[in-house]
């Protein structure tokens, strides 16, 4: 029920899904709800065209399992508005395409990202980012400075775009003790084995295909360690991007590596991806494109060492006490999608650091104290939702 004081505000996403977009959605969603000032109504967004922004042909499938049962619940009870002829103070839209039409009522607030130095125009809607850059009825939020320069490069208007950062759950995402951290790995069957993690939608732009190559420098003299690549079929159809970046390799690449490569492609809860993290020893994400990389975020939280790439927006939310960056190049992309700039990853410095990883126990130490510290100074669900309700009041 809507307080006679509140603002209406009416968000415009994605409630069951482990898609990216929709995970945000959900987090913003369940945090605005601590707002007293503002009266929270859903409007679920249609699925977007997946073969052309996903390269995916059949829907994507709805979770029951999330974030918990609490917060799940809490977010698929906030209703719908009922009454045809309200007029929201505020409406905030988080999905794909980013559709940049206001509101008829009140001020528009949109979720816009890019992974590469230009926004693809296939992610957009009909109406383009130089077409709204004088409407004061609509603004823009993005994840990291590096996606805000895209934005400005591809048209938009610098005084229209909030940067608000994305975060991670504290209860979910944290370091585990040594007990109970052995525990979890004999559940996984880990134990006894070095774990290289990559989690991601496990397309080309995240990189797979060098951490494979790269794996196979390193699995001949390191039998022990494992590569796990955690995908997710229900959205993403990873395992054929899988099979795509295993037939780059070498058919002696791929012996090498074979027995020592693992896939979990299962739709999972959050608390299992955390899991994940708090069991591996390292997160690898050599990627050429990203908009912001909530993995990298994640598994700092949950204490993990990390690859990450240099030039990204991974710069913004990591330390080299607990992240080492991997060298890169900016490389000119065309395709039928994406136009501009990316970055590719120097691959013997990649397999250096892959190395020297896997032998430096002093910096894995290191990084399960220095990562949640310093994620949590800034990076939480409940700080950055504030950020944006900063952002809301100002519209």
């Amino acid at each position: 029920m809507q307080s006679p004081s509140s603002s209406i505000l009416h968000m415009q996403g994605w409630r069951q899904y482990t898609q990216s977009l929709s995970l945000l959605f959900q987090n913003y969603a369940f945090e605005l709800l601590a707002y007293p000032e503002f009266s929270v109504f859903h409007q679920e967004l249609p699925q977007p065209p997946f073969k052309k922004l996903f390269n995916r042909t059949s829907a994507w499938e709805t979770a029951e399992h999330i974030l918990g049962s609490a917060k799940d619940q809490a977010i698929r009870s906030i209703p719908t508005c009922a009454d045809p002829h309200a007029k929201p103070d505020y409406t905030l839209r988080i999905g794909a395409p980013f559709e940049l039409q206001a509101a008829t009522h009140g001020k528009t607030l949109v979720f816009a990202i890019s992974e590469i130095d230009r926004l693809p125009e296939v992610y957009l809607g009909a109406t383009k980012l130089a077409e709204i850059a004088h409407d004061h009825r609509i603004k823009l939020f993005t994840p990291s400075a590096f996606s805000r320069r895209a934005l400005i490069n591809s048209g938009a208007a610098a005084e229209q775009i909030l940067t608000v950062p994305l975060g991670f759950d504290p209860d979910l995402f944290f370091p585990l003790n040594d007990e109970e951290r052995t525990a979890l790995r004999q559940k996984l069957r880990w134990d006894d084995h070095f774990v290289y993690l990559s989690v991601s939608s496990m397309y080309r732009h995240k990189g797979i295909d060098l951490s494979l190559k790269a794996f196979a420098q390193i699995a001949t003299d390191n039998p022990h360690a494992l590569l796990v690549f955690k995908g997710n079929e229900s959205i993403y159809s990873s395992q054929q991007s899988l099979q795509k970046a295993i037939a780059c390799l070498t058919p002696a690449e791929w012996e090498r590596i074979r027995h020592q490569i693992r896939y979990i492609g299962a739709t999972t809860s959050m608390h299992q991806i955390a899991q994940f993290y708090q069991a591996a020893d390292v997160l690898i994400s050599p990627y050429r494109a990203e908009g912001f990389n909530l993995p990298v975020l994640e598994a700092a939280a949950c204490g993990l060492a990390i690859l990450c790439t240099e030039g990204g927006p991974t710069d913004e939310t990591t330390h080299r006490d607990f992240a080492w960056r991997i060298p890169s190049v900016t490389k000119e992309i065309t395709s039928e999608i994406w136009q501009g700039n990316s970055l590719q990853p120097v691959f013997p410095a990649y397999v250096e650091l892959m190395h020297k990883v896997l032998h430096d126990t002093h910096f894995r130490s290191q990084a399960k104290q220095a990562g949640p510290a310093y994620v949590r100074q800034s990076y939480t669900w409940q700080k950055v939702t504030q950020q944006l309700v900063e952002g809301i009041r100002a519209l």
